[in-house]
């Protein structure tokens, strides 16, 4: 099954502390998050990592991809000394959804400069 993209904005709010189980996300930090969520993912598609919607991300991948933008987002939901505890959790999420989306044995293309 894949998450929406509400269900990574809450997760996200969760792994931040800003959204208590059963509780409804305030609607400024719902925007701020579903715009990151956006911005990632454009992201992604742009480095060819990202071959799933934002209305179906894949199970395997939530997890890094909640890390990930948790920790892109975090510096504007909250201050800087309580942001800097969870900037750090984007470079674990970039190397979680690098490490689902590899291919094993695949071609590799040199590109020369």
């Amino acid at each position: 099954m894949a998450l929406t993209k509400a269900q990574m904005r809450n997760k996200v709010l969760r792994i931040l502390g800003r959204l208590p189980e059963n509780q409804i996300a305030q609607a400024w930090e719902s925007d701020i998050v579903e715009d990151t969520i956006d911005q990632v993912q454009a992201f992604l598609e742009a480095e060819e990592l990202a071959f799933w919607e934002t209305s179906a991300i894949p199970d395997c991948v939530a997890q890094g991809y909640s890390r990930y933008v948790a920790g892109q987002v975090a510096p504007e939901l909250m201050g800087a000394e309580q942001a800097v505890q969870y900037v750090g959790l984007s470079d674990l999420g970039m190397r979680a959804i690098r490490r689902f989306c590899a291919t094993a044995d695949g071609p590799v293309t040199a590109v020369y400069y």
